[in-house]
């Protein structure tokens, strides 16, 4: 494995010298959980962190590698000091101004573009972020890392894309044609307590799953949307599946609408029902000193071509109220409230809900991002809580997050 991923990287890299040979870092998260467990305060920290190598213009090399994983699991503790490995995430040949047009044709391999996510704006239009500032998370089963959910889809596999993009048009597209590999068909290190780091590469996909996503952007200054559809088909039982998604963006100046609405799989055999749906509201309020930023978030039942139960049926209230704009502000502090319900909105009974209040502190220093927040329960409908369970579930969480 160590050598495959060698060999991609250096012949990855024997294409760009010619063209000149940028190395960039376009993310580095790192999200910090401090909480009792066993008597004992432990901290766990998770690890997001891209490394692009980058080639020439017209026609350029691309290549992805990066940290991904989690220091140690949730049931010892004394792994927590665990780091995950460099590993490779996609590499992609790309050929741009096809026949003199703003069009690029891309072949491309592993975790590729999200879909109605919003991150693909400021690359491709030149425009401020829009992205959501809730971060929603999601857990396989058995599985203790968790993942955030970044739009409605991934492209992720071996494959092709057209694409029309140019700062100065008002719009694109783009066509995805690929095997599709969110489907996981083996997971050996998350099932394995000697090896306590995930890593989002120690996995085996399935085979002769192939996908096809269609997606479009219109860009103006007050008003962006992206709209895409999708299926897989599944050659060994020739069955399959559909998916697509709009997000619109809305921005006043001091007032911005964020919109995301999609199903990400139907299979046409289960049947219709709610927990089918994601979908993501989020305003921000920027009322001079003051910004508040009420987000209402829909999970939806599978995701990346995966089931998610411990999500389905799930939708967060979530109020953030704070003085100054942590989006704008090198400072600002507040607090936000967290209402997480089971079963709203479906007919069955079992509707469940819990409370949370979480104060923060938001700062930038030189190009670093700083969160600092106290997670504590204030109401769960499955017991009453006393002080002194209020206390029991208080929870720190440190983001730190580079902009380069």
């Amino acid at each position: 494995m160590k050598r495959m991923m060698l060999g991609i990287l250096f012949s990855g890299a024997m294409l760009v010298p010619a063209f000149g040979t940028n190395i960039k870092i376009p993310s580095l998260d790192l999200v910090t959980k401090i909480f009792g467990y066993n008597g004992q305060i432990v901290m766990q920290t998770q690890m997001y962190t891209d490394i692009l190598i980058e080639g020439g213009y017209k026609f350029g090399g691309k290549i992805v590698v990066g940290f991904d994983g989690i220091m140690g699991f949730l049931d010892n503790p004394a792994y927590g000091q665990a780091l995950p490995p460099l590993t490779f995430k996609s590499v992609s040949l790309d050929v741009r101004d096809l026949f003199g047009a703003p069009l690029s044709l891309s072949y491309f391999m592993g975790q590729y573009d999200y879909l109605c996510y919003g991150n693909d704006f400021p690359r491709l239009f030149g425009t401020a972020d829009i992205k959501s500032t809730y971060r929603a998370t999601y857990t396989l089963p058995g599985l203790a890392y968790e993942f955030d959910y970044r739009g409605i889809h991934r492209v992720d596999g071996t494959g092709i894309k057209l694409e029309l993009t140019s700062p100065e048009l008002p719009f694109g597209f783009g066509l995805y044609v690929y095997q599709d590999q969110n489907f996981v068909t083996v997971q050996p290190l998350f099932s394995a307590p000697s090896t306590p780091v995930v890593n989002l590469n120690y996995l085996f996909y399935n085979t002769g799953i192939f996908s096809s996503d269609l997606r479009f952007l219109i860009n103006t200054e007050v008003f962006k949307m992206e709209a895409f559809a999708g299926g897989t088909i599944d050659t060994s039982t020739w069955s399959g599946y559909i998916r697509f998604g709009l997000l619109a963006y809305l921005g006043f100046g001091p007032v911005d609408f964020l919109f995301e609405a999609g199903v990400p799989q139907f299979d046409f055999v289960s049947g219709i029902g709610i927990d089918l749906l994601y979908a993501l509201f989020e305003s921000r309020l920027n009322l001079g000193p003051v910004t508040i930023t009420p987000t209402v978030f829909m999970y939806p039942g599978q995701y990346l071509q995966q089931d998610t139960p411990d999500s389905s049926n799930r939708i967060d209230f979530n109020m953030s109220l704070s003085l100054f704009n942590p989006r704008r502000d090198p400072f600002s502090f507040g607090v936000e409230g967290d209402f997480v319900t089971y079963n709203l909105l479906s007919l069955a009974s079992g509707f469940t809900y819990q409370l949370k209040v979480l104060p923060f502190i938001s700062f930038a220093t030189s190009g670093i991002y700083w969160e600092i927040k106290a997670s504590m329960k204030l109401l769960d409908s499955a017991a009453p809580l006393t002080f002194d369970d209020m206390l029991a579930s208080i929870q720190g969480l440190i983001t730190v997050r580079a902009e380069f």
